[in-house]
């Protein structure tokens, strides 16, 4: 496996059964035909920590990021640190619709990376952020200035008016 951090990338050699070991820990995938409504719901309900920390646990969701998490919200209309288990049904749906929904626009659109993966490259890196990295730009839903707060050790990104 191969993953790339915010500055240095590292190489782990594993064996197929620490492989199966580590995906194990790691939640299900938002996108998978099989991980309804009612799946999300109920593993939403059953966390205690702030939507912003729960949304990028990786073992409560797969590969949901910092920077998707705040477009999730946004979307969403969730603010970042309200508890995940205090939402009704109809904000979970909304979460759930949004995760997905931003998640198959990242795909779409080639992500948000800055640099090219090889010259010529025109897929990667049209994804243009609604709020993260955009602190006092205009929210492109009320044009109130998106707001950036540190929560749980992450640069999160929201508008104070419009994410309730």
């Amino acid at each position: 496996m191969f993953f790339i951090g915010l500055r240095l990338g590292y190489l782990h050699l594993l064996t197929p059964e620490a492989v199966q070991a580590a995906f194990e820990k790691i939640g299900p995938e938002p996108l998978d035909p099989h991980f309804t409504l009612a799946a999300f719901q109920q593993r939403m309900q059953q966390r205690r920590g702030i939507l912003k920390t729960v949304l990028t646990n990786q073992e409560v969701l797969a590969g949901i990021g910092n920077r998707y998490s705040d477009e999730m919200l946004w979307h969403a209309q969730l603010r970042p640190d309200q508890k995940a288990g205090h939402l009704d049904n109809q904000q979970l749906a909304r979460l759930y619709e949004s995760i997905r929904f931003i998640l198959q626009k990242g795909i779409e659109q080639g992500g948000y990376m800055e640099h090219p993966l090889h010259v010529g490259d025109g897929k990667t890196g049209r994804y243009q952020m609604y709020v993260h990295g955009r602190e006092n730009e205009p929210c492109p839903r009320c044009s109130s200035p998106i707001r950036k707060e540190e929560i749980s050790s992450h640069q999160t990104y929201f508008c104070p008016r419009c994410q309730y």
